[in-house]
């Protein structure tokens, strides 16, 4: 999974507060029943928008965490 931010404050903050995010989702999906060893996490700050960050509305929507479900090759 991956943690995101929007573009307003520090670079580096917004690196730590991103793998904080995606650092408690792993924790709850922990919690759920899934095994650690399946999980990854890490954070990603302000580089990848989804929306614009220069309104409010934007700046929310790049506020998440992204997780992505990876499968073996079948067959």
């Amino acid at each position: 999974m991956e943690g995101h931010t929007d573009s307003i404050g520090d670079l580096a903050y917004n690196r730590f507060i991103s793998a904080e995010r995606a650092a408690s989702v792993r924790s709850f999906l922990i919690g759920q029943g899934i095994e650690a060893r399946r999980l990854a996490a890490s954070g990603l700050g302000p580089d990848k928008p989804i929306e614009s960050n220069s309104t409010l509305e934007g700046r929310s929507k790049n506020r998440r965490v992204v997780i992505r479900i990876v499968t073996g090759k079948q067959g």
